[in-house]
Formats: structure tokens, C-alpha cells, sequence
């Protein structure tokens, strides 16, 4: 991948930040430990101020073309997140049960990805 990565139940992770369409690493990292028994799942990068200036100002010189695609322009691309969901549900359900321990199978992510669907629709009801 490139970056800094870890696996979590055979899934292999970036433990860095995602900003302005890029993969960003800090200087400082924090160690992600599981809630069962404590052992060592990756060590995650933390954001300092740098990280979040640059967060802060790629989603300010994102917003206005994001704005501009109004609703029925998000849509699409909002429905293509939603099916990416949907298509890792089974590795996302993976991971989210041994990072947070929680019991929940592939048809967990499943029923995200349905819920922004439905929302996304309603957003294109409203006047």
C-alpha cells in the first residue's frame, strides 16, 4: 500500500489519516489496544495541529465544488460509497468486531450502507 499499514483480522489497514484524497502519517502515534485482552493492534498515527490545519483546509477548498454538485450531483457518487460499503461489509464487520468488540456480523455493514442509502434519498425529497 504505500503507508503505514497493520492487519486486523486478515485485513490489511492503513493506520494513517486520510486528507485532502491522500494518506498522511503523523510524527506522533498512539497505541491501538484491543478492549478483549489488551494486546497490541497497530500503533495509529494521532493528529497534532499539522494534521488538523491540513484537514481543516482541504475540506475548505473541497466544500465549494461539493456544494456546487448540489443534491442530485452527490447522489451518485454518495450511492458509490454506500455500494464500497457494501462490497467490504464482510471485512468491515471483520474489523469493527475485534478494534471495538462488538458482535456483529457482515449484515452489520450491510445495514449502514441501506441507512445512507435511504437517507440520501430522503435529502432529495426536501424542497
Amino acid at each position: 500500500m504505500g503507508w503505514n499499514t497493520t492487519t486486523v483480522a486478515g485485513v490489511e489497514i492503513s493506520t494513517d489519516h486520510w486528507i485532502g484524497g491522500h494518506r498522511v502519517a503523523s510524527n506522533e502515534r498512539f497505541a491501538d489496544l484491543s478492549p478483549v485482552d489488551g494486546s497490541h493492534l497497530a500503533d495509529v498515527s494521532a493528529a497534532g495541529r499539522p494534521e488538523v490545519d491540513a484537514a481543516v483546509a482541504a475540506a475548505r477548498q473541497a466544500f465549494p465544488a461539493w456544494a456546487a454538485f448540489g443534491p442530485e450531483g452527490r447522489l451518485p457518487i454518495l450511492k458509490r460509497f454506500a455500494e464500497g460499503i457494501r462490497a467490504r461489509a464482510s471485512e468491515l464487520a471483520a474489523v469493527e468486531t475485534i478494534s471495538v468488540h462488538r458482535q456483529r456480523g457482515a449484515g452489520h455493514a450491510d445495514r449502514i450502507a441501506g441507512c445512507r442509502r435511504h437517507n440520501l434519498g430522503q435529502l432529495l425529497l426536501r424542497p
